[in-house]
């Protein structure tokens, strides 16, 4: 019996002496680094120490997502790529960088690091910057027309902004956001559109800003075109807008016949669009003008059609550079055959009832 209790007992130390102790279990933690975006822009490509967390160069952290890796604890910069994806543009601008200071991350902590517009970075250029500054804006130039004409062929630092048929009517702007930065002059060409009869629309070609416009990276300039703007032309007169636009040549044609006139032309220019099909009507005009720094219609007669036969006036036509002129058919117009006879408008209109 004793050498039972004797048994008993030390089984009862042995089990005593080999119940675990709990805080002697070694529990395994994870080192991790969650990258928190609370900044108003999207990030990709973030890397530290090697390690990517995103899978591509299209894969984004938005504002206010965070994204959380496993990680070997140690010390890096913390680098990423700020993306710009603005509403209605196309293309994505995108901007390198890194932490100003390296991030640090301890066995079995799980660090985080939050990114927000004021982080200071190191951008591309290798400056101090906040994420704000870093992020890639589009250097754009918006181009406003508030003058009382319209505009066409517009141009800057050999971009074209309006390109011919098109224009920039009064009250109306263009913007082109995905410009190079640079300074030059603005050229452009003066549109006058059809307002009358046989008025075909012209362009006055050779006018440009008497000032440059300078446009820098990332920046969004502005100009605005009114009618005082300093311009100098080709021949580099200078003048405003205005007054420039005004100098145009036109020769207006009046009809103040009882007939319907056709075939009219002068200085190689129709006012009625088809010789035989289209008319001056009576008590009407037409219009015709050219571009003042490319004219060169002096002391010419006007041609006109009766039957089926060609005149020309007896009277002829002068147009300066920028002058503007009318002339007036009537019954006692005379005119000239191919033989060099002369006889009236109304005279030869009567041959043919």
């Amino acid at each position: 019996m004793k050498k039972f209790i004797y048994m008993l007992i030390v089984f009862a130390l042995i089990f005593t002496s080999c119940t675990p102790d709990d805080t002697s279990i070694n529990i395994t933690t994870f080192t991790t680094l969650k990258i928190k975006n609370e900044s108003s822009y999207n990030v990709t490509d973030i890397r530290w120490n090697g390690i990517f967390f995103t899978e591509d160069s299209n894969s984004f952290i938005g504002p206010g997502n965070s994204i959380q890796k496993t990680v070997p604890h140690g010390s890096g910069y913390l680098h990423l790529v700020i993306v710009s994806m603005e509403i209605g543009q196309s293309t994505i601008l995108r901007s390198a960088c890194r932490t100003q200071s390296p991030i640090t991350v301890t066995e079995g902590e799980q660090g985080e690091f939050v990114i927000l517009n004021n982080t200071i970075v190191i951008n591309e250029n290798n400056i101090n910057s906040t994420v704000e500054d870093a992020a890639p804006k589009r250097t754009s130039l918006t181009i406003k027309n508030e003058s009382s004409h319209v505009i066409s062929t517009l141009r800057w630092n050999g971009q074209l902004f309006v390109v011919q048929p098109s224009v920039l009517l009064s009250g109306s702007n263009i913007v082109e956001s995905t410009l190079q930065e640079g300074n030059g002059n603005i050229t452009f060409a003066f549109y006058y559109p059809d307002t009358g009869f046989a008025d075909m629309g012209i362009y006055n070609y050779g006018f440009r800003t008497q000032n440059t416009l300078v446009v820098e990276k990332g920046k969004s300039i502005e100009f605005i075109f009114t009618n005082n703007t300093p311009l100098e032309d080709e021949d580099g007169n200078l003048d405003t807008l205005n007054n420039f636009a005004n100098r145009v040549a036109t020769l207006t044609i009046r009809n103040d016949t009882a007939y319907r006139l056709n075939g009219i032309t002068w200085n190689n220019s129709n006012y009625t669009t088809a010789p035989n099909g289209s008319y001056l009507e009576p008590a009407t005009v037409a219009h015709r003008r050219w571009s003042n720094l490319h004219f060169s219609g002096a002391n010419l007669p006007i041609k006109i059609r009766i039957g089926a036969y060609d005149y020309i006036t007896a009277e002829t036509v002068s147009v300066g550079k920028w002058d503007k002129e009318e002339f007036v058919f009537n019954n006692s117009t005379v005119l000239i055959d191919n033989d060099n006879n002369k006889k009236t408008l109304y005279e030869l209109i009567s041959t043919l009832n």
